[in-house]
């Protein structure tokens, strides 16, 4: 889903389950939080964490943004791809 690379590239906290590959962009306390989707306490406690621990929100943000500058850059990703072709041609 591009909607997570994007709300991080932009600053938002993420919080997801692992389902349907998000966990490819959110590592749980390093680009965002993980919870079981059917947790609510999980759910719940990642919420409060996001409003009390100014520390927490600060990390994730730093960790998601070198995520997608590493990831999810077109320019970037497009001469990784074409540098393989090349290289299989």
């Amino acid at each position: 889903p591009n909607a997570i690379p994007e709300a991080m590239a932009a600053g938002a906290l993420v919080i997801t389950s692992p389902i349907a590959a998000t966990t490819e962009a959110i590592a749980n306390e390093r680009t965002g939080l993980v919870a079981p989707v059917d947790d609510t306490a999980a759910w719940t406690e990642a919420f409060r964490r996001l409003a009390t621990d100014d520390g927490l929100c600060e990390r994730l943000r730093t960790g998601a943004r070198s995520w997608v500058e590493e990831n999810f850059d077109a320019h970037r990703n497009a001469a990784r791809l074409l540098a393989r072709i090349r290289a299989e041609s």
